[in-house]
């Protein structure tokens, strides 16, 4: 009878009470330099916009996608050492940056 009790009252348990606070700061550290780098790709990717010309297409994207990839290139190379002073960093720079530079549709 005890047991059912208690199955019963985990059921109305959610996540984030049973979570560690050193688990929840781990995620939430780990998601944080994404959201802010995505926000300053999208803002580096207004910027190019206006080195393309609007009216045709591939020069549209040809700026962004370049220095989109640029800095992915020299993210990768400086992997071991961004790694070692900067945990969060090659996260931020790789899936926020340069995702955010290079993945949105041009306009």
């Amino acid at each position: 009878m005890d047991t059912e009790m208690e199955v019963e009252n985990l059921e109305n348990v959610t996540v984030a009470e049973t979570e560690p606070a050193v688990a929840q700061q781990h995620r939430l550290s780990s998601i944080m330099p994404i959201i802010i780098f995505s926000y300053t790709g999208v803002l580096i990717r207004l910027g190019l916009a206006f080195l393309g010309n609007n009216q045709a297409p591939l020069s549209a994207a040809f700026w962004p996608n370049f220095v989109g990839c640029f800095i992915m290139g020299f993210v990768v190379e400086q992997k071991i050492h961004i790694h070692q002073h900067f945990a969060q960093l090659y996260i931020g720079l790789t899936t926020g940056l340069c995702g955010s530079i290079t993945t949105f549709s041009g306009v």
